[in-house]
């Protein structure tokens, strides 16, 4: 990717530096970030304050920057910010990193709970999915109910004690 269709990302003239919101200065600081030719980029909450369709177009383009082989490493507050830019996440407590690895792994390791979404074909079918699910998976609480979707959350059971695992 050109320098300058890096720097264009943040779409801005020079004479609206003084006068740009934090979200605008939150993109100039990106696309500075991004004209860097290092290979390694270091971000800091690079979506927080920004809306949601600048967002993706910033995953886009980290998305593009990694497949040009650079390795980007940033901070995020956001779990779905983390499953769509990196491949492997770490997670930090007070400072101290907790736990290492692939989105899924940690998922696995150390969620309570975790979601079944359904988007229905019809408002007919709703009754019938969350009756079949609950029926099946009785612990199942239903948390979204709308015309076109439903989300049920479920508790994950350990076989392990967890106050006896350490990472």
């Amino acid at each position: 990717m050109e320098q300058e269709n890096r720097f264009e990302f943040i779409r801005l003239s020079s004479g609206m530096k003084n006068s740009i919101n934090g979200g605008q200065r939150r993109r100039v600081g990106i696309g500075v970030a991004l004209m860097n030719p290092s290979k390694l980029v270091i971000l800091d909450e690079p979506t927080a304050g920004i809306d949601p369709k600048t967002r993706h177009d910033v995953w886009g383009l980290l998305k593009k920057m990694r497949l040009s082989g650079k390795a980007i490493v940033l901070s995020s507050h956001s779990m779905e910010e983390c499953e769509a830019l990196c491949s492997r996440i770490g997670v930090l407590v007070k400072g101290r990193l907790v736990a290492i690895g692939a989105s899924q792994a940690l998922k696995t390791r150390h969620a309570d709970n975790f979601f079944l979404h359904v988007t229905l074909n019809s408002l007919a079918d709703r009754g019938h999915v969350v009756n079949t699910v609950l029926t099946t998976f009785p612990s199942g609480i239903l948390v979204t109910k709308r015309e076109d979707a439903i989300a049920l959350k479920f508790k994950y059971e350990r076989k392990t004690n967890r106050e006896s695992c350490h990472i």
